[in-house]
């Protein structure tokens, strides 16, 4: 515009600034969605709001969610150096550090059950069925609704390929749709483990 116009660039500034006109770069999503993709968070919330004519039944959902916690976290800090000295070097973490996964349920009155899986554990078909069986016997009885279990956890693959009918039937588990791609964040990525990680930062410095 400055070259088109010849007018000083603090000017053309001004005269978007007035106009509410601001420079944004576009987000970057993983595809453009089809018209079939897009119509599934649509079909999924319709579902959801058939369940039943009023929304208290929200407060039976349990949500779960994982991470891994490294023993090693090597986090930069700011420091108050003289000028001429330079601050130390922090290293990395490796790709292959020493690592454990936590898995956590929680419903709207928090935690009630969670476990630090042993060193090297995948999530496997058998790791997810006995983390549920484990879930519905410490899960507290009042979260039951009509003898179900609402359960709400993350769209990864691995999830739906592995927990069949048959084995969410056997547990009483009744398992929420959450679609992939909504704008709407479901209970598990609200960055649970955020004061977890702030305590433990602080026990391994």
């Amino acid at each position: 515009m400055e070259r088109t116009t010849s007018a000083p660039r603090s000017t053309i500034h001004d005269i978007l600034r007035r106009r509410r006109i601001r420079a944004a770069l576009p987000a970057i999503i993983s595809h453009t969605l089809t018209e079939s993709e897009s119509q599934v968070p649509v079909d999924v919330c319709r579902k959801l709001l058939d369940r039943k004519r009023t929304v208290a039944w929200k407060s039976f959902i349990i949500a779960q969610d994982e991470n891994w916690i490294s023993s090693e976290d090597p986090r930069r800090k700011l420091q108050w150096l003289p000028i001429d000295i330079r601050p130390e070097a922090v290293a990395k973490r490796g790709a292959h550090d020493k690592k454990k996964m936590i898995w956590f349920f929680f419903c709207y009155a928090g935690c009630f059950y969670y476990e630090i899986l042993p060193e090297g554990t995948a999530v496997s078909a058998r790791v997810l069925y006995e983390q549920l069986r484990e879930m519905v016997s410490r899960a507290p009885v009042s979260r039951r609704i009509q003898g179900k279990f609402l359960i709400l956890m993350d769209n990864a693959r691995p999830r739906h390929a592995s927990a069949t009918a048959e084995e969410l039937e056997r547990l009483g588990i009744t398992w929420l749709a959450h679609p992939s791609y909504s704008f709407d964040l479901s209970p598990c990525d609200y960055h649970t483990f955020r004061k977890l990680q702030a305590v433990r930062r602080s026990k391994v410095q």
